[in-house]
């Protein structure tokens, strides 16, 4: 989930579902970088993400007109293309 709930520009952590507050991994913020998508990614212990709506994600860096989506499926593969979502 992003550091800063709906700023995933700003930093992301990968939390412990199996130890309340603690993080498996945390992942600093990108300057010039702009990130949207939802507050966060459940996946489950199957790989699979939770939910019924496939999250996606917008994309875009200061300096360059290129965007990228990153979807990932309900399956928890990611998808990455050259145009916003």
């Amino acid at each position: 989930s992003p550091t800063t709930a709906g700023s995933w520009q700003n930093g992301w952590q990968i939390a412990d579902p199996d130890n309340a507050g603690s993080n498996i991994e945390v992942h600093a913020a990108f300057a010039g970088l702009t990130a949207t998508g939802p507050d966060g990614v459940t996946y489950r212990s199957s790989g699979r993400i939770q939910g019924s709506t496939a999250p996606a994600f917008d994309i875009s860096a200061t300096g360059t007109s290129a965007k990228r989506c990153v979807t990932v499926d309900l399956s928890g593969r990611p998808y990455v293309k050259a145009v916003a979502c």
